[in-house]
């Protein structure tokens, strides 16, 4: 009898359109009674809450709630970290086998930290000419030891000390600029490893020219080009150590 009253007060609906499936599962799940909708309620609550959560995880910068996520948080979902510093983004950049954080970041090692303004110039020639970042570092370390301004008595200028011809002929305007000098002195670099093929050759033909290298096939017997492929040799042993 109270079966057939509450049909009576509760006819079955129905739908003009068949389509309309979400209505239809809402109605069914969700009755007219004051206890289903508050769950109906809470629902909405939790799926809210965890859309508001799934867009702050993914976009903290944007977020609704300009507070940091917790350390578990952060952990599982990859909250955005700081910008890299040049010698993260150096080490990060060409170094073969480099995995985690850079050694050289862990020990502080001052030979990249006074190259620390030219790091992320030295990478992107790197890369443009085929030539290992701790060869370019041991050349401008003996070069001028990472003076920009610096002039040698045979007038050779700026961090790869390039001489005015030389420069000119590589278009560099500014041989001050750290960019432009470190741009030219890579190419040229790049320019005698790829004609003598030896790493040795090449900077004794950096040093003292391509012509006499090629008409004697060996190191020019000149005290000071001798001492500046020992000594950039000596130095790259020591830059790739810590690459």
């Amino acid at each position: 009898m109270n079966g057939r009253k509450m049909m009576e007060d509760h006819p079955p609906l129905e739908f003009s359109d068949k389509r309309d499936i979400t209505l239809k599962t809402a109605l069914l799940l969700y009755p007219k009674d004051e206890r289903f909708s508050r769950w109906f309620l809470l629902d909405l609550f939790v799926l809210l809450f965890m859309f508001l959560l799934f867009m702050y995880v993914q976009s903290p910068e944007r977020s609704l709630f300009k507070v940091p996520i917790s350390p578990f948080f952060s952990h599982w979902f990859g909250q955005e970290r700081s910008p890299k510093s040049p010698i993260d983004r150096f080490n990060n950049g060409l170094a073969p086998g480099s995995r985690g954080t850079p050694r050289v970041l862990m020990g502080n090692n001052r030979l990249l930290v006074e190259a620390g303004p030219y790091l992320t110039i030295i990478s992107d020639a790197a890369a443009a000419n085929h030539v290992a970042k701790g060869l370019i570092l041991a050349v401008i370390k003996v070069e001028s030891g990472f003076d920009p301004g610096a002039v040698s008595s045979r007038g050779a200028m700026g961090l790869m000390q390039l001489m005015p011809l030389t420069a000119k002929d590589l278009g560099v305007r500014d041989p001050f600029d750290p960019e432009e000098n470190i741009h030219g002195g890579v190419a040229y670099l790049s320019y005698c490893l790829r004609r003598f093929e030896d790493v040795e050759l090449a900077l004794a033909a950096y040093n003292a020219g391509p012509g006499i290298v090629s008409r004697l096939k060996c190191v020019p017997p000149y005290q000071e080009t001798r001492n500046f492929v020992a000594r950039v040799l000596r130095h790259r042993a020591r830059y790739d150590a810590v690459l």
